[in-house]
């Protein structure tokens, strides 16, 4: 998880491997079980797109004064 990942209201991803298979549990800030990947609510992949671009507009704008980045 990282910073983008919260700014998109997901809090908290687990992970597991059961007889070789593979489960995610995905769980929104309201404590929601919410779909892992490809299946995840078209909501929250627009406040992740959202945040990514908010972050890139902020580093551009840093580059652009001279700031490392």
């Amino acid at each position: 998880m990282d910073d983008n990942d919260r700014s998109a209201g997901i809090e908290n991803v687990a992970v597991w491997i059961e007889n070789g298979d593979c489960y995610a549990e995905v769980v929104d800030r309201a404590g929601n079980l919410i779909e892992c990947g490809h299946q995840r609510p078209a909501e929250v992949d627009r406040r992740r797109q959202a945040a990514l671009e908010g972050a890139q507009k902020r580093a551009a704008a840093r580059k652009a004064v001279g700031e490392t980045v």
